[in-house]
């Protein structure tokens, strides 16, 4: 199946982003907010694949970020993971799904990863203001009980 191969190409990928810094984040080697390689990966697997491929996405995204990852691409990344889960509570419409929970755990799963294994990490959640925004997603959370 689809998910099935996705899973195993990103456990690779995990392997390659852990062990080697830039490439595989970086577009054309900027650090831009743009969307990168792995953003769109995340992305797709969050909206698009099953948890198997999401958890696996996730994998590759929390290793790039706990390992190499500058300041200024951890703001972006920050960034872009509080805008999944700001999306995924919005896209539920005052409905709850397990799906959209289960993704939802698992982007703060690695958000909470990437902020204990990196001081770094810590100070880049609070310049994007990451505070905030779990709270803002915990709001309309609670708005769906």
């Amino acid at each position: 199946s689809i998910d099935r191969t996705f899973s195993t190409v990103c456990k690779v990928l995990e392997l390659l982003v852990a062990h080697q810094p830039g490439g595989f984040a970086t577009k054309n080697g900027d650090e831009h907010d743009e969307p990168t390689n792995l953003h769109k990966l995340l992305h797709m697997a969050v909206h698009l694949l099953g948890d198997d491929s999401c958890r696996a996405a996730a994998g590759v995204f929390e290793s790039h970020m706990s390992s190499f990852a500058s300041f200024e691409a951890l703001v972006r990344d920050m960034k872009f993971v509080l805008h999944m889960l700001e999306e995924l509570s919005a896209s539920s419409k005052g409905t709850l799904t397990l799906t959209i929970l289960s993704r939802e755990a698992m982007l703060l799963a690695l958000l909470r990863s990437v902020l204990e294994a990196r001081s770094l990490a810590r100070d880049a959640f609070r310049v994007c203001s990451g505070f905030s925004a779990i709270l803002r997603i915990l709001v309309k959370l609670e708005g769906s009980f």
